[in-house]
């Protein structure tokens, strides 16, 4: 898990040419005009999720991890509270689901969870090994606007 400002993206382009675009992508878009859908950057290996969220308590919300995909979630207005935990604390409440990318679950123990304060302007990069759970409420917020940049692994 990376947390950071966008303009200090470059320092993470090392991460691989794919990590590089989604960054690009993010920097030179109007993201707070732009619609909120699915953006195709490069194909199936990059692609970008606006959304307007309506943020959720905590205990409202599950864990989820990703296989495929590393996850750069960038706040674009507002302020979300994102939680993480490593792998090794998820118990899972189902199959994974290979066509979403996605596996929901449970912490085994709280404890071992840290809270992220996301302010508009700042990212988190997510990658397969890390529990998250996005889109929470905090600081009396209820709304933001968010774009997650999906990142194929491969």
């Amino acid at each position: 898990m990376i947390i950071d400002k966008l303009e200090n993206a470059k320092k993470y382009y090392v991460l691989g040419e794919n990590i590089k675009k989604g960054f690009e992508f993010l920097k030179n878009e109007n993201l707070v005009d732009t619609e909120c859908k699915k953006h195709i950057i490069s194909g199936e290996d990059i692609w970008a999720n606006i959304q307007d969220l309506e943020l959720k308590e905590a205990d409202k919300a599950p864990w989820e991890v990703h296989r495929k995909y590393t996850d750069i979630q960038f706040v674009i207005s507002g302020i979300e509270r994102m939680d993480w935990a490593n792998l090794e604390s998820f118990s899972p409440n189902d199959d994974f689901d290979f066509e979403k990318d996605i596996q929901f679950g449970k912490l085994n123990d709280e404890k071992a969870a840290s809270s992220l304060v996301v302010k508009q302007g700042y990212f988190v990069i997510f990658t397969p090994d890390d529990l998250h759970k996005p889109g929470l409420k905090t600081c009396g917020n209820n709304k933001v606007k968010k774009v997650i940049v999906k990142v194929n692994n491969s």
